[in-house]
């Protein structure tokens, strides 16, 4: 079967792979950040949130590409979607290893396998989807690796389980608003409805916002400005020029990461299983990108999902 490129828009950017490379990092660090700070999960996205959204909005009318009313309109869904995602998560991430929440994330890939093709039309490749699906099994390693360990909590896994759904939904609907606006302006916007979403909740949920100390507001600032704000401007450019498949298989690196990550600076427990389901994870996922061809898609058709309101 002959399968039809598209030289501008079927050939996946090798720019876009990049970022999406270089966003997987940066996340990766800032969820030890997260953790490593001295106050509640929904406190720490809270503050992230509204330190990102300032710094966001500001480098969007730097660039040229402030934030407007279609932007607001057209980055509702994602950024709700965004901001439900990073209330769990966080809260996730403070009640269980930093292991068992990122890997229970990184099972994304099922669920964007499932939503690729029914509305966008992508059609990966069937050794692709052998490869990410070994790949979450290496994550499943993971994370049966870490049960019983000191940290973990099956009340933190369920809320990352939830955050892996909001997470998925993130996708989607960034990938259904690419085109309308820019990457940047994209961006502003859906900080701007996650803020919205956390900062309620965290008053609802009774969380001490108060004032952090000194040490604790530098650490906060580090957190929106490299992972948060630039982290999803990179990552929002990558989706906007990757399959939706293969944007999610890359937060397949971020579990691998951020465990390492977590051990040498959290002192968080780590087995020898762990390691093992890092390297079929990471190994699965070189095998993915690296080769030439999964760098294409077939042509895509057009978008069966409504832009959002």
């Amino acid at each position: 079967m002959t399968e039809a490129l598209d030289s501008g828009s079927g050939q996946v950017e090798r720019a876009g792979l990049v970022a999406g490379v270089l966003a997987m990092v940066m996340w990766s660090t800032g969820i030890v950040m997260a953790k490593g700070i001295e106050l509640p999960g929904l406190a720490v996205v809270s503050y992230r949130m509204i330190l990102y959204v300032g710094g966001v909005i500001v480098w969007a009318r730097w660039r040229g590409t402030p934030l407007t009313w279609l932007g607001v309109r057209v980055a509702f869904w994602g950024g709700t979607m965004l901001g439900l995602d990073l209330a769990f998560f966080y809260v996730a991430v403070k009640e269980t290893t930093v292991a068992n929440v990122t890997v229970i994330a990184a099972c994304q890939p099922l669920l964007a396998l499932v939503i690729g093709p029914i509305f966008f039309d992508e059609r990966p490749r069937r050794r692709d989807v052998a490869l990410a699906f070994i790949a979450v099994t290496g994550v499943a390693v993971v994370v049966f690796g870490s049960s019983g360990l000191p940290e973990w909590s099956v009340r933190g896994d369920i809320f990352g389980v939830f955050a892996l759904v909001f997470f998925t939904l993130y996708f989607a609907s960034s990938k259904a608003a690419s085109g309308k606006v820019s990457s940047t302006e994209y961006t502003a916007g859906s900080a701007f409805w996650a803020t919205v979403v956390v900062v309620p909740v965290a008053l609802v949920a009774q969380v001490d916002l108060g004032p952090p100390g000194a040490s604790t507001w530098a650490a906060l600032v580090a957190l929106a400005l490299v992972p948060g704000m630039l982290g999803h401007l990179l990552m929002n450019f990558s989706i906007s020029k990757v399959p939706l498949w293969l944007s999610s298989t890359l937060t397949l690196f971020v579990p691998a990461i951020a465990t390492l990550l977590a051990y040498v600076f959290l002192d968080e427990s780590v087995g020898a299983t762990q390691f093992l389901g890092m390297g079929i994870v990471i190994g699965s996922l070189m095998a993915v990108i690296a080769r030439p061809g999964s760098l294409k898609v077939l042509r895509p058709g057009p978008s069966r999902v409504s832009p959002p309101h």
